[in-house]
């Protein structure tokens, strides 16, 4: 039996079963509550009661001052339901209510997929968990001299255990020193989180999302996010890469269609006859072709810099207005250099 969660001032609401705290099942529907900790240690947390009845309060080292005692405050993350409830709370409204956090991680495991790709699994503290919005990006820092910047690609209904795709690339010591060095267990500092690339939650237009080899880390997170909320329209995913092995999450873009009624997936590579830009262009031809209301949408774009610029102008010309067209803004400059001289 699950029971039905209001959230004021926003109105929000979500279903949380009897072994949920109130915040494990607001995060799992993709509701942004504010919260640190997630262990009651913290006190972020805090909300209150104003209709229904609490069930089970787990153990906290939190300790309430007389007045929280007496305007029925509690905490979200240990506290579960006996009713449905009405509860005023502290949400996100975007990623300037997000703090930036510094994190000591540990490498839980380096899930490898060939020698191009591999996905880095973190784990923060069970007392210090990563608080952010699906899209965002944080630095990595492996030591004093060795850091970069990287989309989140899992969802925020979990900030203890994070996912970052890493491609590995020639004269980089970054991507040299994750896949023949970094092993289980070793430490990870996380810096932040960064970034407005996030998904426009109030909209009901169609969705379409373009992605660049393995910039598909933050589609996948906002994709998780948009399940989790349950979102109702039209959701095309479209990922381009420059050789097969490139689409190395393939089956599991595909499952999301069992998540999703009204989602698409689009696997496509770039022709091989073509220099990179001229791909590029002739790609996003067939994205247009296929999308007959594509100035009705709104658009993600995830790649390099060159990428989205070029995606960004295109799709402009074919209608879509230019403040429906989220980009992605993280950015490498070594790799942009590079990708961008191929790109010419």
């Amino acid at each position: 039996m699950s029971f039905s969660i209001r959230i004021l001032p926003s109105n929000h609401t979500y279903s949380v079963e009897p072994q949920e705290t109130l915040l494990e099942g607001a995060l799992r529907s993709g509701i942004n509550l504010s919260y640190s900790c997630g262990s009651g240690s913290c006190g972020e947390c805090k909300a209150r009661l104003l209709e229904g009845r609490l069930g089970q309060t787990d153990s906290h080292d939190y300790v309430f001052r007389t007045f929280e005692k007496s305007d029925d405050k509690m905490l979200l993350c240990r506290t579960h339901a006996a009713s449905d409830l009405v509860i005023e709370a502290l949400e996100a409204n975007g990623p300037q209510d997000i703090p930036l956090q510094s994190i000591k991680t540990r490498v839980s495991r380096i899930e490898r997929l060939g020698d191009t790709y591999l996905i880095l699994h973190l784990r923060t503290p069970r007392s210090k968990t990563l608080r952010f919005l699906a899209g965002q990006h944080v630095q990595l820092r492996l030591n004093s001299s060795l850091a970069r910047d990287f989309s989140i690609a899992s969802c925020p209904c979990n900030g203890m255990l994070l996912q970052f795709h890493i491609r590995y690339e020639e004269d980089d010591p970054f991507s040299w020193y994750i896949f023949n060095e970094l092993a289980q267990s070793d430490a990870v500092e996380i810096v932040g989180p960064f970034g407005e690339f996030t998904l426009n939650e109030e909209s009901s237009r169609p969705i379409v999302m373009v992605a660049y080899e393995e910039a598909i880390a933050p589609i996948k997170s906002l994709i998780e996010q948009a399940i989790n909320l349950e979102i109702s329209q039209q959701l095309s995913l479209y990922w381009i890469a420059s050789s097969s092995d490139g689409h190395y999450l393939d089956n599991y873009c595909r499952s999301w269609q069992e998540a999703l009624d009204n989602y698409s997936y689009h696997p496509l590579l770039l022709p091989s006859d073509m220099s990179l830009k001229e791909g590029v262009i002739s790609l996003s031809q067939k994205i247009c072709e296929g999308q007959s209301k594509l100035g009705e949408a709104d658009l993600y774009l995830a790649g390099p810099a060159f990428f989205q610029a070029f995606m960004k102008r295109l799709f402009i010309a074919a209608g879509v207005p230019e403040p429906r067209i989220f980009t992605m803004q993280i950015r490498d400059e070594r790799r942009e250099e590079k990708r961008s001289e191929s790109a010419n």
